[in-house]
């Protein structure tokens, strides 16, 4: 039996017959109970786990924080076998030459944050659940985070991938090479594929330098056509200083007000659309 099975390839700590916390999502709108939750250690664990479920039939849903609110991290009506890489949190050493770490797929965005601080080095990935998302989930979902503006997508920063292919097969896709020609990015399929091509277990990420000097701004502006006019000027004017332009609008602001304990309206007067400005530069 299936279940039997991966109990006893995983032992107690990474077979979960319970699998509360992991069965609904953020929401608690989306998901039904799965057979249970797989946390493989390594990635022949995860190798055969996903090969035992192939050969059951059974749906197999990687999850990473499960943070998400439209239910892709959870098990839908047919059941199936959540994977979670929660144990998978290894940080690789930091290469300074190629400006580039090796992560596992489990580690939590925030952690690696803390890893390089003092490094001269940053992973340039921000986004409100980094406290908890993983670097699988990101890769799955080719998050965008708050300075997709300047360093790209998810899949930018991607460097090179080990995955489990859907048969257990595993593909060893870890080069550390940011001027790769070398055929096919066979890379770029997974960043965004949520999973349905394999589950990525390890990942080469490209680091960027830290920058020196850091300013944010939050502006009121009048309108829509505004907001456009004013995103040109600031991109013709400052592009090679901005690292995060995000627009959001009052009627969100509001919302945040009235479910956010404490929150305070932080300008002096209101506006249709807030467009916050981040900007970095490596003058000392």
């Amino acid at each position: 039996m299936l279940v039997d099975d991966l109990a006893d390839l995983l032992g107690p700590s990474g077979w979960l017959a319970d699998a509360s916390g992991h069965s609904r999502d953020w929401l608690d709108r989306y998901g039904t109970p799965p057979l249970g939750v797989a946390r493989p250690a390594t990635t022949v664990e995860v190798s055969a786990v996903v090969a035992l479920c192939h050969a059951a039939g059974v749906a197999v849903v990687p999850q990473g924080g499960n943070t998400g609110l439209c239910g892709g991290a959870v098990a839908g009506e047919a059941g199936g076998v959540i994977l979670s890489l929660s144990r998978m949190a290894q940080i690789g050493p930091m290469d300074p030459d190629s400006a580039s770490v090796v992560v596992d797929a489990g580690v939590v965005l925030a952690d690696l944050h803390q890893r390089l601080e003092g490094s001269g080095l940053i992973f340039p990935m921000h986004l409100g659940a980094e406290g908890s998302a993983r670097i699988g989930g990101l890769i799955g979902t080719n998050a965008g985070g708050s300075q997709a503006f300047r360093h790209g997508m998810m899949g930018d920063r991607v460097l090179g991938l080990e995955v489990v292919l859907p048969d257990g097969a595993v593909w060893d896709g870890l080069r550390a090479v940011q001027k790769d020609n070398a055929g096919f990015q066979l890379r770029r399929l997974f960043c965004g594929a949520e999973g349905a091509l394999g589950v990525v277990t390890r990942a080469v990420l490209q680091l960027a330098p830290a920058p020196r000097q850091q300013a944010t701004a939050l502006l009121a502006v009048p309108g829509w056509e505004a907001l456009v006019q004013l995103g040109r000027l600031l991109r013709s004017e400052a592009g090679e200083f901005l690292a995060a332009i995000e627009f959001f609008c009052d009627f969100g602001l509001t919302l945040a007000e009235r479910h956010v304990a404490g929150l305070v309206f932080p300008l002096q007067s209101r506006a249709p659309v807030y467009l916050l400005v981040g900007s970095v530069a490596q003058i000392p």
